[in-house]
Parts: C-alpha cells; sequence; structure tokens
C-alpha cells in the first residue's frame, strides 16, 4: 500500500488494482505513483472522457462518410439518375472533407504519444482546405444551375459547352490546389504550432493565420452563391409566368 501525507493522499493497494485488471494498474495505479498530488478519480475521469469524445467523434465522421456513399453510389451505377458532372464534384468533395479528419483514426494514433509532424502537417493542411474544396464545388454547381436556366431563357449554349464544363471542374482544383501550398508554407515556418488538438481527435495549427486566409475563401465564395440564387429565384418567377402565358 502505498501512503502519503499530503492533503490529497492516493491509497493503491496491490490487490485490488491486480483485481481490476491489467489496464486499471497500468493507467490508475502507476499514475498515482506519477503524479502523487492527483487524486484518482480526476485522473481516470479525464481519460475515459477523452477517450469517449474520440469515439464519438469517430462513429460521426463514418456515419458521414457511410451516408454520402449511399447517395453517390447509385447515381454511378443507375441508368436512369442523370446528374451532372458538378453535382458529382460536390458530393465527393463532401465525402474528402470526412476523409481528411480520419488519418489519425485510421493509423491508431489519436491517443498515445503525439504523431509525426509530417502527418500532422498534413492532416492539418487537409482540414484547413477541405471547407474551401466543398464550397468551391457547391459554387460551381450553382453556377451551372445558373447556365441551365438562362440556356432555358435565353437559349444560351454557354453551359453545355465542353470548355465550360472543363472550367467548372478545373477552377476549384486549381483553388484547392493554391490553398494546400499556402497552408502547407505557414505550416513549415510556423512548425512550433502544428500539433494534435487537446480532444486527441485531429492535428490542426494554434496559428490563426491559416484559419483567416481560408474563412476569407469561403466567406468570398459563399457571397456569390447567395446573389446567384437569389437571381435565379427571380428568373424561375420568370420563368414560371412565361410558360403559363403560353398555355
Amino acid at each position: 500500500m502505498l501512503h502519503n501525507d499530503t492533503p490529497n493522499q492516493i491509497e493503491c493497494e496491490t490487490t485490488p488494482c491486480i483485481s481490476k485488471g491489467a489496464l486499471y494498474n497500468l493507467v490508475i495505479c502507476d499514475s498515482s505513483l506519477i503524479f502523487p498530488y492527483l487524486k484518482i478519480e480526476e485522473i481516470s475521469m479525464d481519460a475515459y472522457a477523452n477517450r469517449n469524445v474520440v469515439a464519438i467523434f469517430n462513429c460521426l465522421q463514418l456515419l458521414n462518410s457511410i451516408l454520402l456513399l449511399a447517395v453517390l453510389v447509385p447515381a454511378l451505377f443507375s441508368t436512369r439518375v442523370r446528374r451532372v458532372r458538378t453535382w458529382y464534384a460536390m458530393v465527393i468533395s463532401g465525402l474528402v472533407y470526412s476523409l481528411c479528419y480520419m488519418p489519425l483514426m485510421i493509423l491508431g494514433q489519436q491517443t498515445g504519444p503525439p504523431p509525426s509532424f509530417t502527418l500532422c502537417l498534413l492532416q492539418s493542411c487537409l482540414i484547413y482546405c477541405a471547407p474551401v474544396l466543398i464550397i468551391s464545388f457547391t459554387l460551381t454547381f450553382v453556377v451551372e444551375l445558373f447556365l441551365v436556366l438562362t440556356r432555358v431563357i435565353y437559349g444560351s449554349a454557354l453551359g453545355s459547352s465542353t470548355r465550360t464544363q472543363i472550367l467548372l471542374i478545373a477552377v476549384p482544383s486549381l483553388i484547392y490546389s493554391v490553398l494546400f501550398n499556402t497552408t502547407l508554407l505557414m505550416g513549415l515556418q510556423q512548425d512550433g504550432t502544428i500539433e494534435r488538438d487537446q480532444w486527441d481527435l485531429y492535428c490542426h495549427s494554434t496559428a490563426s493565420s491559416p484559419t483567416l486566409v481560408v474563412a476569407i475563401v469561403v466567406l468570398m465564395e459563399a457571397s456569390i452563391i447567395i446573389i446567384l440564387k437569389d437571381v435565379q429565384g427571380t428568373s424561375s418567377v420568370f420563368v414560371r409566368r412565361r410558360y403559363r402565358w403560353w398555355w
């Protein structure tokens, strides 16, 4: 039995620890020897609370990926379901967003010693750029819908041209690549800011510059989406009135 004369007295009897298993002996009894001024209850509650948060986070990411695959796979293999290319790109970007949070989970490095700097830097760059990828392909999807609507109203063939289709896929990919390289350079210059977050879920940067850059890009593209949706709403009202007048 281990005794301590401090107010936070910790007692760790050999028999109860062994009876509760090797994991309890390692986490509780050994930690009481290393941190004699901490209560056993505080150590055990923090450890199990952290693991519960990690488990819930991993389940949500897996569930999100499964739901997106359930939407994507039928559209890919069904002959009756027809979708534009930007719709597929938007759904795939959402799947990529979920996968960006999984490297530490897949490699089993959410707990224990910190992951390597290379892995942590790579995941932090992927995470910071993932929202830009989603919002960019969402914008191109809205743009393509706008072009289809203008073709119906004005007979324009701009939306169906091959060059337009290539640009709708290439521009978001280019924006993502530029931001990925930007956040990568920021991480290399500020290597001390790259670390695993406080809940051991994923790696991120404690610096505010990557978040600021990504937030500006997302805000700009989201504003364009809102404007285009308003224009589409006005145009759809015009189309309904036009066809109602014809019939």
